[in-house]
């Protein structure tokens, strides 16, 4: 997506929020991640908003939380008198407007609003049978509801430490200063380089700890090779991305450039990572699938989850090894 857009529809998504009827104040928004750095298409725009919860509002939210909760007697009642709508396929939606399921919730004082947007499935199909509403799930279904490209949109209290993602982050949004663009119109260029120094310093520290956990496991995989004679190339494995130490010289296009690589090599190295998994797995139950040991990696591999390891990659590693 253009930049343009992924901020335009954040805009759109916070200035929505501030009219519903959120479960706590909203205090702020910031930043990260590509879209602050310069990549010219990225694919989403990351950012933490930051609430707070007063006195008040805290006992209104136990009050739902309790109410609505697997185990409640309320949660019991509610599932026979919604059942008798929803088994003739009426959409979830339309039956929380529905005159005996609102006379309900308003009897027993439970936030309609708040409950519309939970699924069907997630309050009475949940796994395990259990729900338990989350307020930071809620609060990201209502600022982000309708719209895409916002990839990750963290919720955080602001009175609980913060010790995660977002140690290099840019300033969006807040009710005192609510026009997103022009926030980011006061970044300068050297704002701007700044910031991506310090992603890439970040992306090169975590690299390093990243490789050195990878190689671990690569020595693992030669000593299982050489132990049961398995004959497979492992070249593929060897060849990953190193840090990239700054000259100080770079302008802002061989910034750009340097931080792309080192997120695209990290990447690779976890989706190697997990191939190498696959493979010593192989190894270590040789004796139960009544094959060869290439043979069972030549099956497997290919089988892993698509969101570890994109299919065209895992084969492309396998026609590597099998070489």
């Amino acid at each position: 997506m253009k930049p343009t857009t992924l901020v335009n529809n954040l805009q759109n998504c916070l200035d929505s929020a501030s009219k519903k009827n959120l479960p706590v104040t909203l205090i702020n928004c910031i930043g990260f991640g590509s879209l602050f750095y310069g990549k010219p298409n990225p694919s989403d725009l990351d950012c933490l908003v930051f609430y707070h919860k007063s006195t008040e509002q805290q006992a209104t939210w136990e009050l739902f939380h309790d109410l609505v909760k697997q185990d409640s007697p309320t949660h019991r009642e509610l599932s026979k008198l919604i059942w008798k709508h929803y088994e003739k396929n009426t959409s979830f939606q339309t039956i929380l407007q529905m005159k005996d399921v609102s006379d309900y919730l308003g009897k027993v004082g439970i936030n309609s609003e708040w409950l519309s947007y939970f699924s069907y499935s997630e309050i009475f199909n949940a796994p395990y049978g259990m729900f338990y509403p989350d307020i930071d799930t809620l609060i990201t279904k209502m600022i982000k509801k309708g719209v895409s490209g916002l990839g990750c949109l963290i919720p955080h209290d602001i009175n609980k430490e913060f010790g995660g993602r977002a140690q290099n982050f840019v300033f969006l949004w807040s009710p005192e200063h609510t026009n997103i663009n022009q926030n980011l119109s006061y970044r300068t260029d050297a704002d701007k380089l700044e910031f991506t120094k310090k992603e890439i310093n970040h992306f090169n520290s975590e690299l390093d700890e990243l490789r050195a956990e990878y190689l671990k496991h690569l020595t693992e995989l030669e000593e299982n090779l050489s132990k049961n004679k398995v004959k497979i190339n492992i070249n593929v494995f060897k060849n990953t991305q190193k840090n990239i130490p700054l000259s100080g010289n770079e302008n802002m296009t061989d910034l750009v450039t340097i931080v792309t690589t080192l997120r695209k090599g990290m990447k690779e190295i976890r989706k190697l990572q997990t191939i190498i998994h696959r493979v010593n797995w192989c190894i270590e139950v040789k004796d139960q699938y009544g094959c060869t040991i290439e043979e069972h990696i030549e099956f497997e591999v290919p089988k892993i989850a698509k969101i570890e390891v994109e299919k065209e990659f895992s084969e492309k590693i396998m026609r590597e090894i099998l070489d």
